[in-house]
């Protein structure tokens, strides 16, 4: 999705995709089916991936509540799993958290729920690895990577572009 869309999308369909979450009192009465909710929740993931203020509106949209609600209550693994997802990109943005723990979240909040999820082995989780030990990850503003991506100065490989161990 490109970039002008996904900030249009966020700006203009945000709340209109969170009124279409489910809530603890919806779920009995509103009847949405499984496939409608997890691709809410894609989507609204995929609009706030790169896009802090994407996030920010999900975060003035009540949308929160409804996600942590979704991750730690349904009855479907998949909708869960997908909450979860929206919840670490949420929290990957440091400049929100300041917002988020005004309106009472910490960071237990947005993590995944692990017993609720090593409770119900889902025939979807194939792999055999448990999303709840990976550690939530950190975005800055400006999208700066930290890490292993430091600088490697090329001006020591050589003269032709390629460093070898036998100086010959």
């Amino acid at each position: 999705m490109d970039r002008r869309n996904k900030d249009l999308i966020g700006s203009y369909a945000m709340g209109e995709l969170v009124r279409n979450l489910p809530s603890r009192q919806q779920r009995s009465s509103k009847n949405l089916e499984e496939d409608t909710i997890v691709a809410v929740l894609n989507t609204i993931h995929e609009i706030i991936t790169d896009s802090s203020e994407n996030a920010r509106s999900l975060i003035q949209t009540q949308g929160i509540q409804k996600l942590v609600a979704i991750s730690k209550s349904s009855q479907s693994s998949r909708e869960m799993k997908a909450a979860s997802h929206v919840l670490q990109m949420t929290w990957s943005y440091k400049e929100l958290r300041n917002v988020l723990q005004k309106e009472g979240w910490n960071k237990s909040h947005f993590q995944t729920a692990s017993a609720t999820m090593k409770g119900s082995k889902s025939t979807s989780c194939k792999s055999g690895y448990d999303d709840s030990t990976l550690p939530l990850v950190d975005k800055s503003q400006d999208n700066e990577k930290t890490g292993s991506r430091d600088m490697i100065p090329m001006d020591e490989l050589g003269p032709d572009g390629y460093s070898t161990i036998d100086h010959r």
